[in-house]
């Protein structure tokens, strides 16, 4: 699958195996625990893609104690969720929110950080559609 970057004042980092911008940058990856590798991009980017129904798009921002942070989904096509957590394994006990707004919309979870380390976002495809994700530090 094809992967368009596009520039802003993001932090953002993608689930390998999502394609590339080709533009043949070095990409730095990392492996949870549980065994999904992350692909960590650089700041000021925000990507489109785009989902199947049922399924998921990982990614995760790596936050600093002391800023707020916004995550928005703006869904052009079909109807997408965002989910917010704490911990790479995704569960309920972890979550730090969400924002299911039906049909195209535009999602978005708004949180204040007091840690240094990663949130994990889900983008979860309730049916076929495209969307932009991004993230601002405030």
């Amino acid at each position: 699958m094809k992967l368009r970057i596009i520039t802003g004042l993001f932090i953002v980092v993608l689930l390998a195996g999502c394609g590339g911008d080709g533009s043949g940058s070095e990409h730095v990856y990392i492996t949870t625990p549980n065994g999904l590798t992350f692909n960590v991009v650089d700041k000021n980017v925000s990507y489109q893609d785009f989902l199947h129904s049922g399924d998921t798009h990982l990614y995760a921002i790596q936050v600093s104690p002391g800023y707020q942070y916004s995550v928005y989904l703006d869904t052009t096509t079909g109807d997408s969720d965002l989910y917010l957590y704490y911990d790479y394994s995704l569960s309920g006990q972890s979550l730090l929110g969400y924002s299911d707004l039906s049909d195209s919309a535009s999602d978005s979870v708004t949180f204040y950080s007091d840690f240094s380390g990663t949130i994990y976002i889900e983008v979860y495809g309730v049916v076929y559609s495209d969307y932009l994700i991004s993230v601002d530090r405030l």
